[in-house]
Order: C-alpha cells, then structure tokens, then sequence
C-alpha cells in the first residue's frame, strides 16, 4: 500500500475520532471544525495546483490530448481554489469575527462560483473520452442520472421551492441542491460509463471525492431544511473525506506527470 493512501486512511480515521471527542466541545465545535475544513481545502487546492504545474512542464509530452486534459485540471483547480476561499470566508465568520454567519453571504458567492469549472470539467473529461463508452453503459448512467436529479427535485427543490423564504434567499436555497444534483449525476454517469475502460485510478479518486462532496452538500440541504444540521455535525466528514480523496487523486496524477528519478513517496 503505497504511503500516500496510507496517509488518507490515517487522516480519515482521525478526522472520525475529531468529531466523535469535538461533539461535547459545543463551545469550540464549530470553531475547531471551520479550521480543520481550511486547512484541508487549502492543501487540497495546493495538490490540484501541483497537477496543472506539472502538467504544463512536461512539455515534451505535451500533445492535442495532453492539451485538452490540462484544461481539465485547470478547471478542477479553479473549482477547489473556489471551494477554499468559500470555506476561509466561512471561516473568518465564525472564528475570527465572532458572528453567525449570515445567509446567504460572500462564502456562498464562492461555493456556488466553484460548481461552474467543476462541471465544465467533467463533461470535458467525458467529451474526450466518449469512444471508450459503449452504448449499455451510455444508458445506464443516464438513469442513474436521471433518477438522481429527480429524486433531489422531489424531497428538496420542491419542498424549498414552496417555503416562505424571501425570493432572494430562495435563489441560493434551490441552486444548491440543483447543482449538487447535476454534479452528483454527471460523476455517477461518469464512474459507472467508464467501469472495466483504462480509466486512471487517480481519475477514480477525484470523480469519488466529488461524488462525496456533492452528496455532503445534498444532506446539508436536507439538514438544514428538517433542522437537523448544525456547524460541526458529523455529516462534514463526508466534505472532508471528499477533500482527502480529490487531494489523493492530484497527487497520484503529479506523480505521473513527474519524472521518477525526482518523484518522493
């Protein structure tokens, strides 16, 4: 098992053993929580941004396709880089001003800002790879697609939709489910179109920790709608495994993209 995987699990039973101890730290919760999210979105998006240097410095294997994945990465930086400054506004709310965080507030401009490279990326990444997926396959994860987004439509977006919320707070009240939806559907359409293809580990890595990730945003809606969700709920590991993932997957991809003679565990 190679260490940087090992690394992970370690990190993923700790954040685990944190929040069990942290739930009768009420008055530091969530502060302690808002940190720890931070830091790892911050060195997530420092091992995406790894990938893009790499990529672009290996310029004697740099071809149409090369060129078309760099884009690729280019965009799932611009979505985590996002992500982070999304949770160190959050953050500075809570932690250093003292003040619950307002809603909607800059952090959501953030938030909802890295779902559009995201996106874009992944339908890039199933554009340049779609000759590698059979018809059965094409079907069967647009059902699965399908039924994702309409599950969501269902017990989320219509329930919000109804609610009494001011029509500028309902905005964001039904572009994050929505976009989670559509993220959570393309990533599912993704991993089983190509299950059994020459699909990358690290591109199952990555297409995981988004799958994590837009299922953690999905539960906070649904948290937040039936007031069950508070800052520091143990439902946030599945962000911060999703961020431990995404960061796996990068290191994997730079390690591919630098030469073995300089590569450290």
């Amino acid at each position: 098992m190679e260490r940087d995987l090992i690394s992970v699990l370690v990190l993923g039973v700790a954040f685990a053993i944190f929040y069990a101890v942290a739930q009768s730290w009420r008055l530091w919760l969530a502060g302690t929580t808002d940190v720890l999210f931070v830091l790892t979105s911050g060195i997530t998006a420092a091992f995406a941004l790894l990938v893009v240097r790499e990529d672009r410095r290996d310029v004697t294997r740099l071809t149409h396709l090369r060129e078309r994945l760099r884009r690729v990465h280019i965009g799932f930086f611009l979505a985590i880089l996002l992500w982070f400054i999304g949770e160190l506004t959050w953050s500075i709310y809570e932690v250093l001003l003292h003040v619950e965080v307002p809603y909607p507030s800059i952090a959501d401009i953030f938030y909802l800002a890295g779902y559009v490279p995201a996106l874009v990326s992944i339908l890039a990444f199933m554009m340049i790879f779609r000759n590698l997926v059979t018809l059965t396959k094409k079907i069967l994860s647009a059902l699965v697609g399908l039924l994702i987004v309409g599950t969501t439509i269902v017990f989320l977006l219509h329930p919000l939709s109804i609610s009494s919320s001011p029509a500028f707070v309902k905005v964001f009240d039904l572009a994050y489910p929505l976009l989670d939806a559509v993220l959570m559907a393309m990533v599912m359409m993704r991993l089983i179109a190509f299950t059994g293809t020459s699909l990358g580990k690290p591109w199952v890595w990555i297409f995981g920790g988004l799958l994590s990730y837009s299922f953690a945003d999905i539960m906070f809606s649904w948290g937040t709608l039936t007031n069950w969700y508070y800052s520091g709920h143990p439902i946030e590991l599945l962000w911060l495994y999703g961020y431990l993932a995404l960061a796996l997957g990068f290191n994997r991809q730079r390690k591919q993209f630098t030469p073995r003679s300089t590569q450290k565990a």
